[in-house]
């Protein structure tokens, strides 16, 4: 099971600092020899900005229109019935015991014909949330431990521009949460792996109350939040083919894997390269 985010603590201790240093400020008021007024301003203007940067980890916006590859690929008028890239089957344990998202991320790219070892991502090319609370935008805690929590697709497109920049390599991701599940077909129909959010083993999402949101779109944390790659899918047999983390190769019923889709909240990457 996926730890709970430890969002409640750090917010405590934040407030704690931001009191202090409000106190601070005071201090530095009554001894300044500047008027009072343009004193006070000043340390106001700084406490809100420390406030506002402690609080929420900047994100790259979320874009109104589709990439051009997708855009192309989701105007096309005909799909095929089934479709399966060839996808590797790779498991996160024990190295990245709640490291889902990197290993998922990372079958999506040796799908694509990159050649990353299981650990690769999360060591070097994971985002990181800054603030320790932001799961949206970077992951929250440590992949590697057994109380580490999570990341959401904001986080994930930020780690591939991570992978492409700094390891230069032609990688791109998108995220299309949202998208409809049918559509979902289309991508990986013109290629693209999507990276998928679903539940451990499948089952009933646990929602402990947390959320997030970001840039309008607001995210959920459930206990048993996990992620997946999606690789193909048989329109005929009502199947999807998934590479999960933890379990390996799965054929699962694709109205029962788009229900969980839908209630999680749409959530999905898709992966390609140019």
């Amino acid at each position: 099971m996926k730890r709970k985010p430890y969002f409640k603590v750090v917010y405590l201790v934040m407030f704690v600092l931001v009191i202090a240093a409000a106190v601070v400020a005071i201090m530095i008021t009554f001894s300044s020899n500047n008027p009072p007024s343009a004193q006070s301003t000043a340390d106001g203007a700084s406490l809100s900005t420390q406030a506002t940067s402690a609080g929420k980890t900047e994100a790259p916006e979320k874009k109104e229109q589709k990439s051009d590859k997708l855009e192309k690929i989701l105007k096309s008028e005909t799909v095929s019935l089934k479709k399966k890239l060839d996808a590797p089957e790779m498991l996160q344990e024990p190295e990245l015991p709640t490291g889902c998202e990197s290993v998922a991320l990372t079958i999506a790219l040796n799908t694509l014909g990159f050649d990353l070892e299981k650990t690769e991502i999360a060591e070097n090319y994971l985002e990181y949330s800054a603030d320790f609370i932001n799961y949206a935008v970077g992951y929250v805690g440590d992949p590697f431990e057994d109380d580490g929590a999570g990341v959401f697709p904001p986080g994930i497109v930020k780690t591939v521009d991570n992978y492409r920049n700094k390891a230069h390599k032609n990688a791109y991701s998108e995220d299309i949460s949202g998208t409809r599940f049918e559509d979902i077909y289309k991508i990986i129909d013109g290629g693209c792996p999507v990276v998928v959010w679903t539940t451990m083993s499948y089952t009933e999402p646990n929602f402990d109350g947390d959320e997030i949101t970001e840039n309008g779109f607001t995210y959920r944390w459930y206990l048993n939040e996990h992620c997946a790659t999606l690789y193909g899918y048989d329109v005929g047999e009502n199947e999807v083919y998934i590479s999960d983390p933890l379990n390996g190769y799965i054929t699962m019923d694709a109205d029962e894997f788009e229900a969980l889709y839908n209630e999680i909240g749409k959530l999905a990457v898709a992966v390609w390269r140019e």
